[in-house]
């Protein structure tokens, strides 16, 4: 990958996305629950007149909950171009990073001990490594899930 990257957490874990997926970070927003959904599914938002679905990302990942649940939710756009959006539950925003191809190689077997992770390569920074996911691995692995 070269370009920006949004880094987040979840618990302790710095992940990286593409930042032309990412279209806003907001302080947790209400969201009303949708009964007899999937678990990875929080609920539904109101953003600004859109209804937005809200995932639970650690659910997804299968990341352990932590005691205090996320309160921050980055929304994205699943599809360049399109209008359509859909938000995830993250703990904590970290910073956008400028990323440059020799600074990123291929992903590790069980990153984080999270099998089949939606990512195909980690970003090396000074004091860190950031896995990346890719955004159309993750909606294969969510739609996967659903099914």
């Amino acid at each position: 990958m070269q370009g920006k990257l949004f880094s987040f957490f979840l618990n302790d874990m710095l992940i990286g996305i593409d930042i032309r997926c990412v279209k806003e970070v907001n302080r947790s927003l209400d969201f009303n629950p949708v009964p007899g959904s999937s678990e990875q599914i929080l609920g539904l938002m109101n953003l600004r007149g859109s209804i937005i679905p809200v995932f639970n990302l650690k659910k997804i990942l299968n990341v352990p909950e932590a005691a205090e649940p996320g309160c921050f939710c980055m929304v994205m756009r699943p599809i360049a171009g399109e209008d359509e959006q859909i938000a995830f539950l993250i703990d904590k925003p970290g910073e956008v990073v400028d990323v440059e191809e020799a600074a990123c190689e291929a992903m590790p077997a069980h990153y984080y001990g999270i099998e089949d992770f939606p990512g195909t390569e980690v970003c090396k920074l000074e004091s860190e490594i950031i896995p990346i996911i890719d955004t159309e691995a993750l909606f294969r692995h969510m739609e996967g899930d659903m099914e």
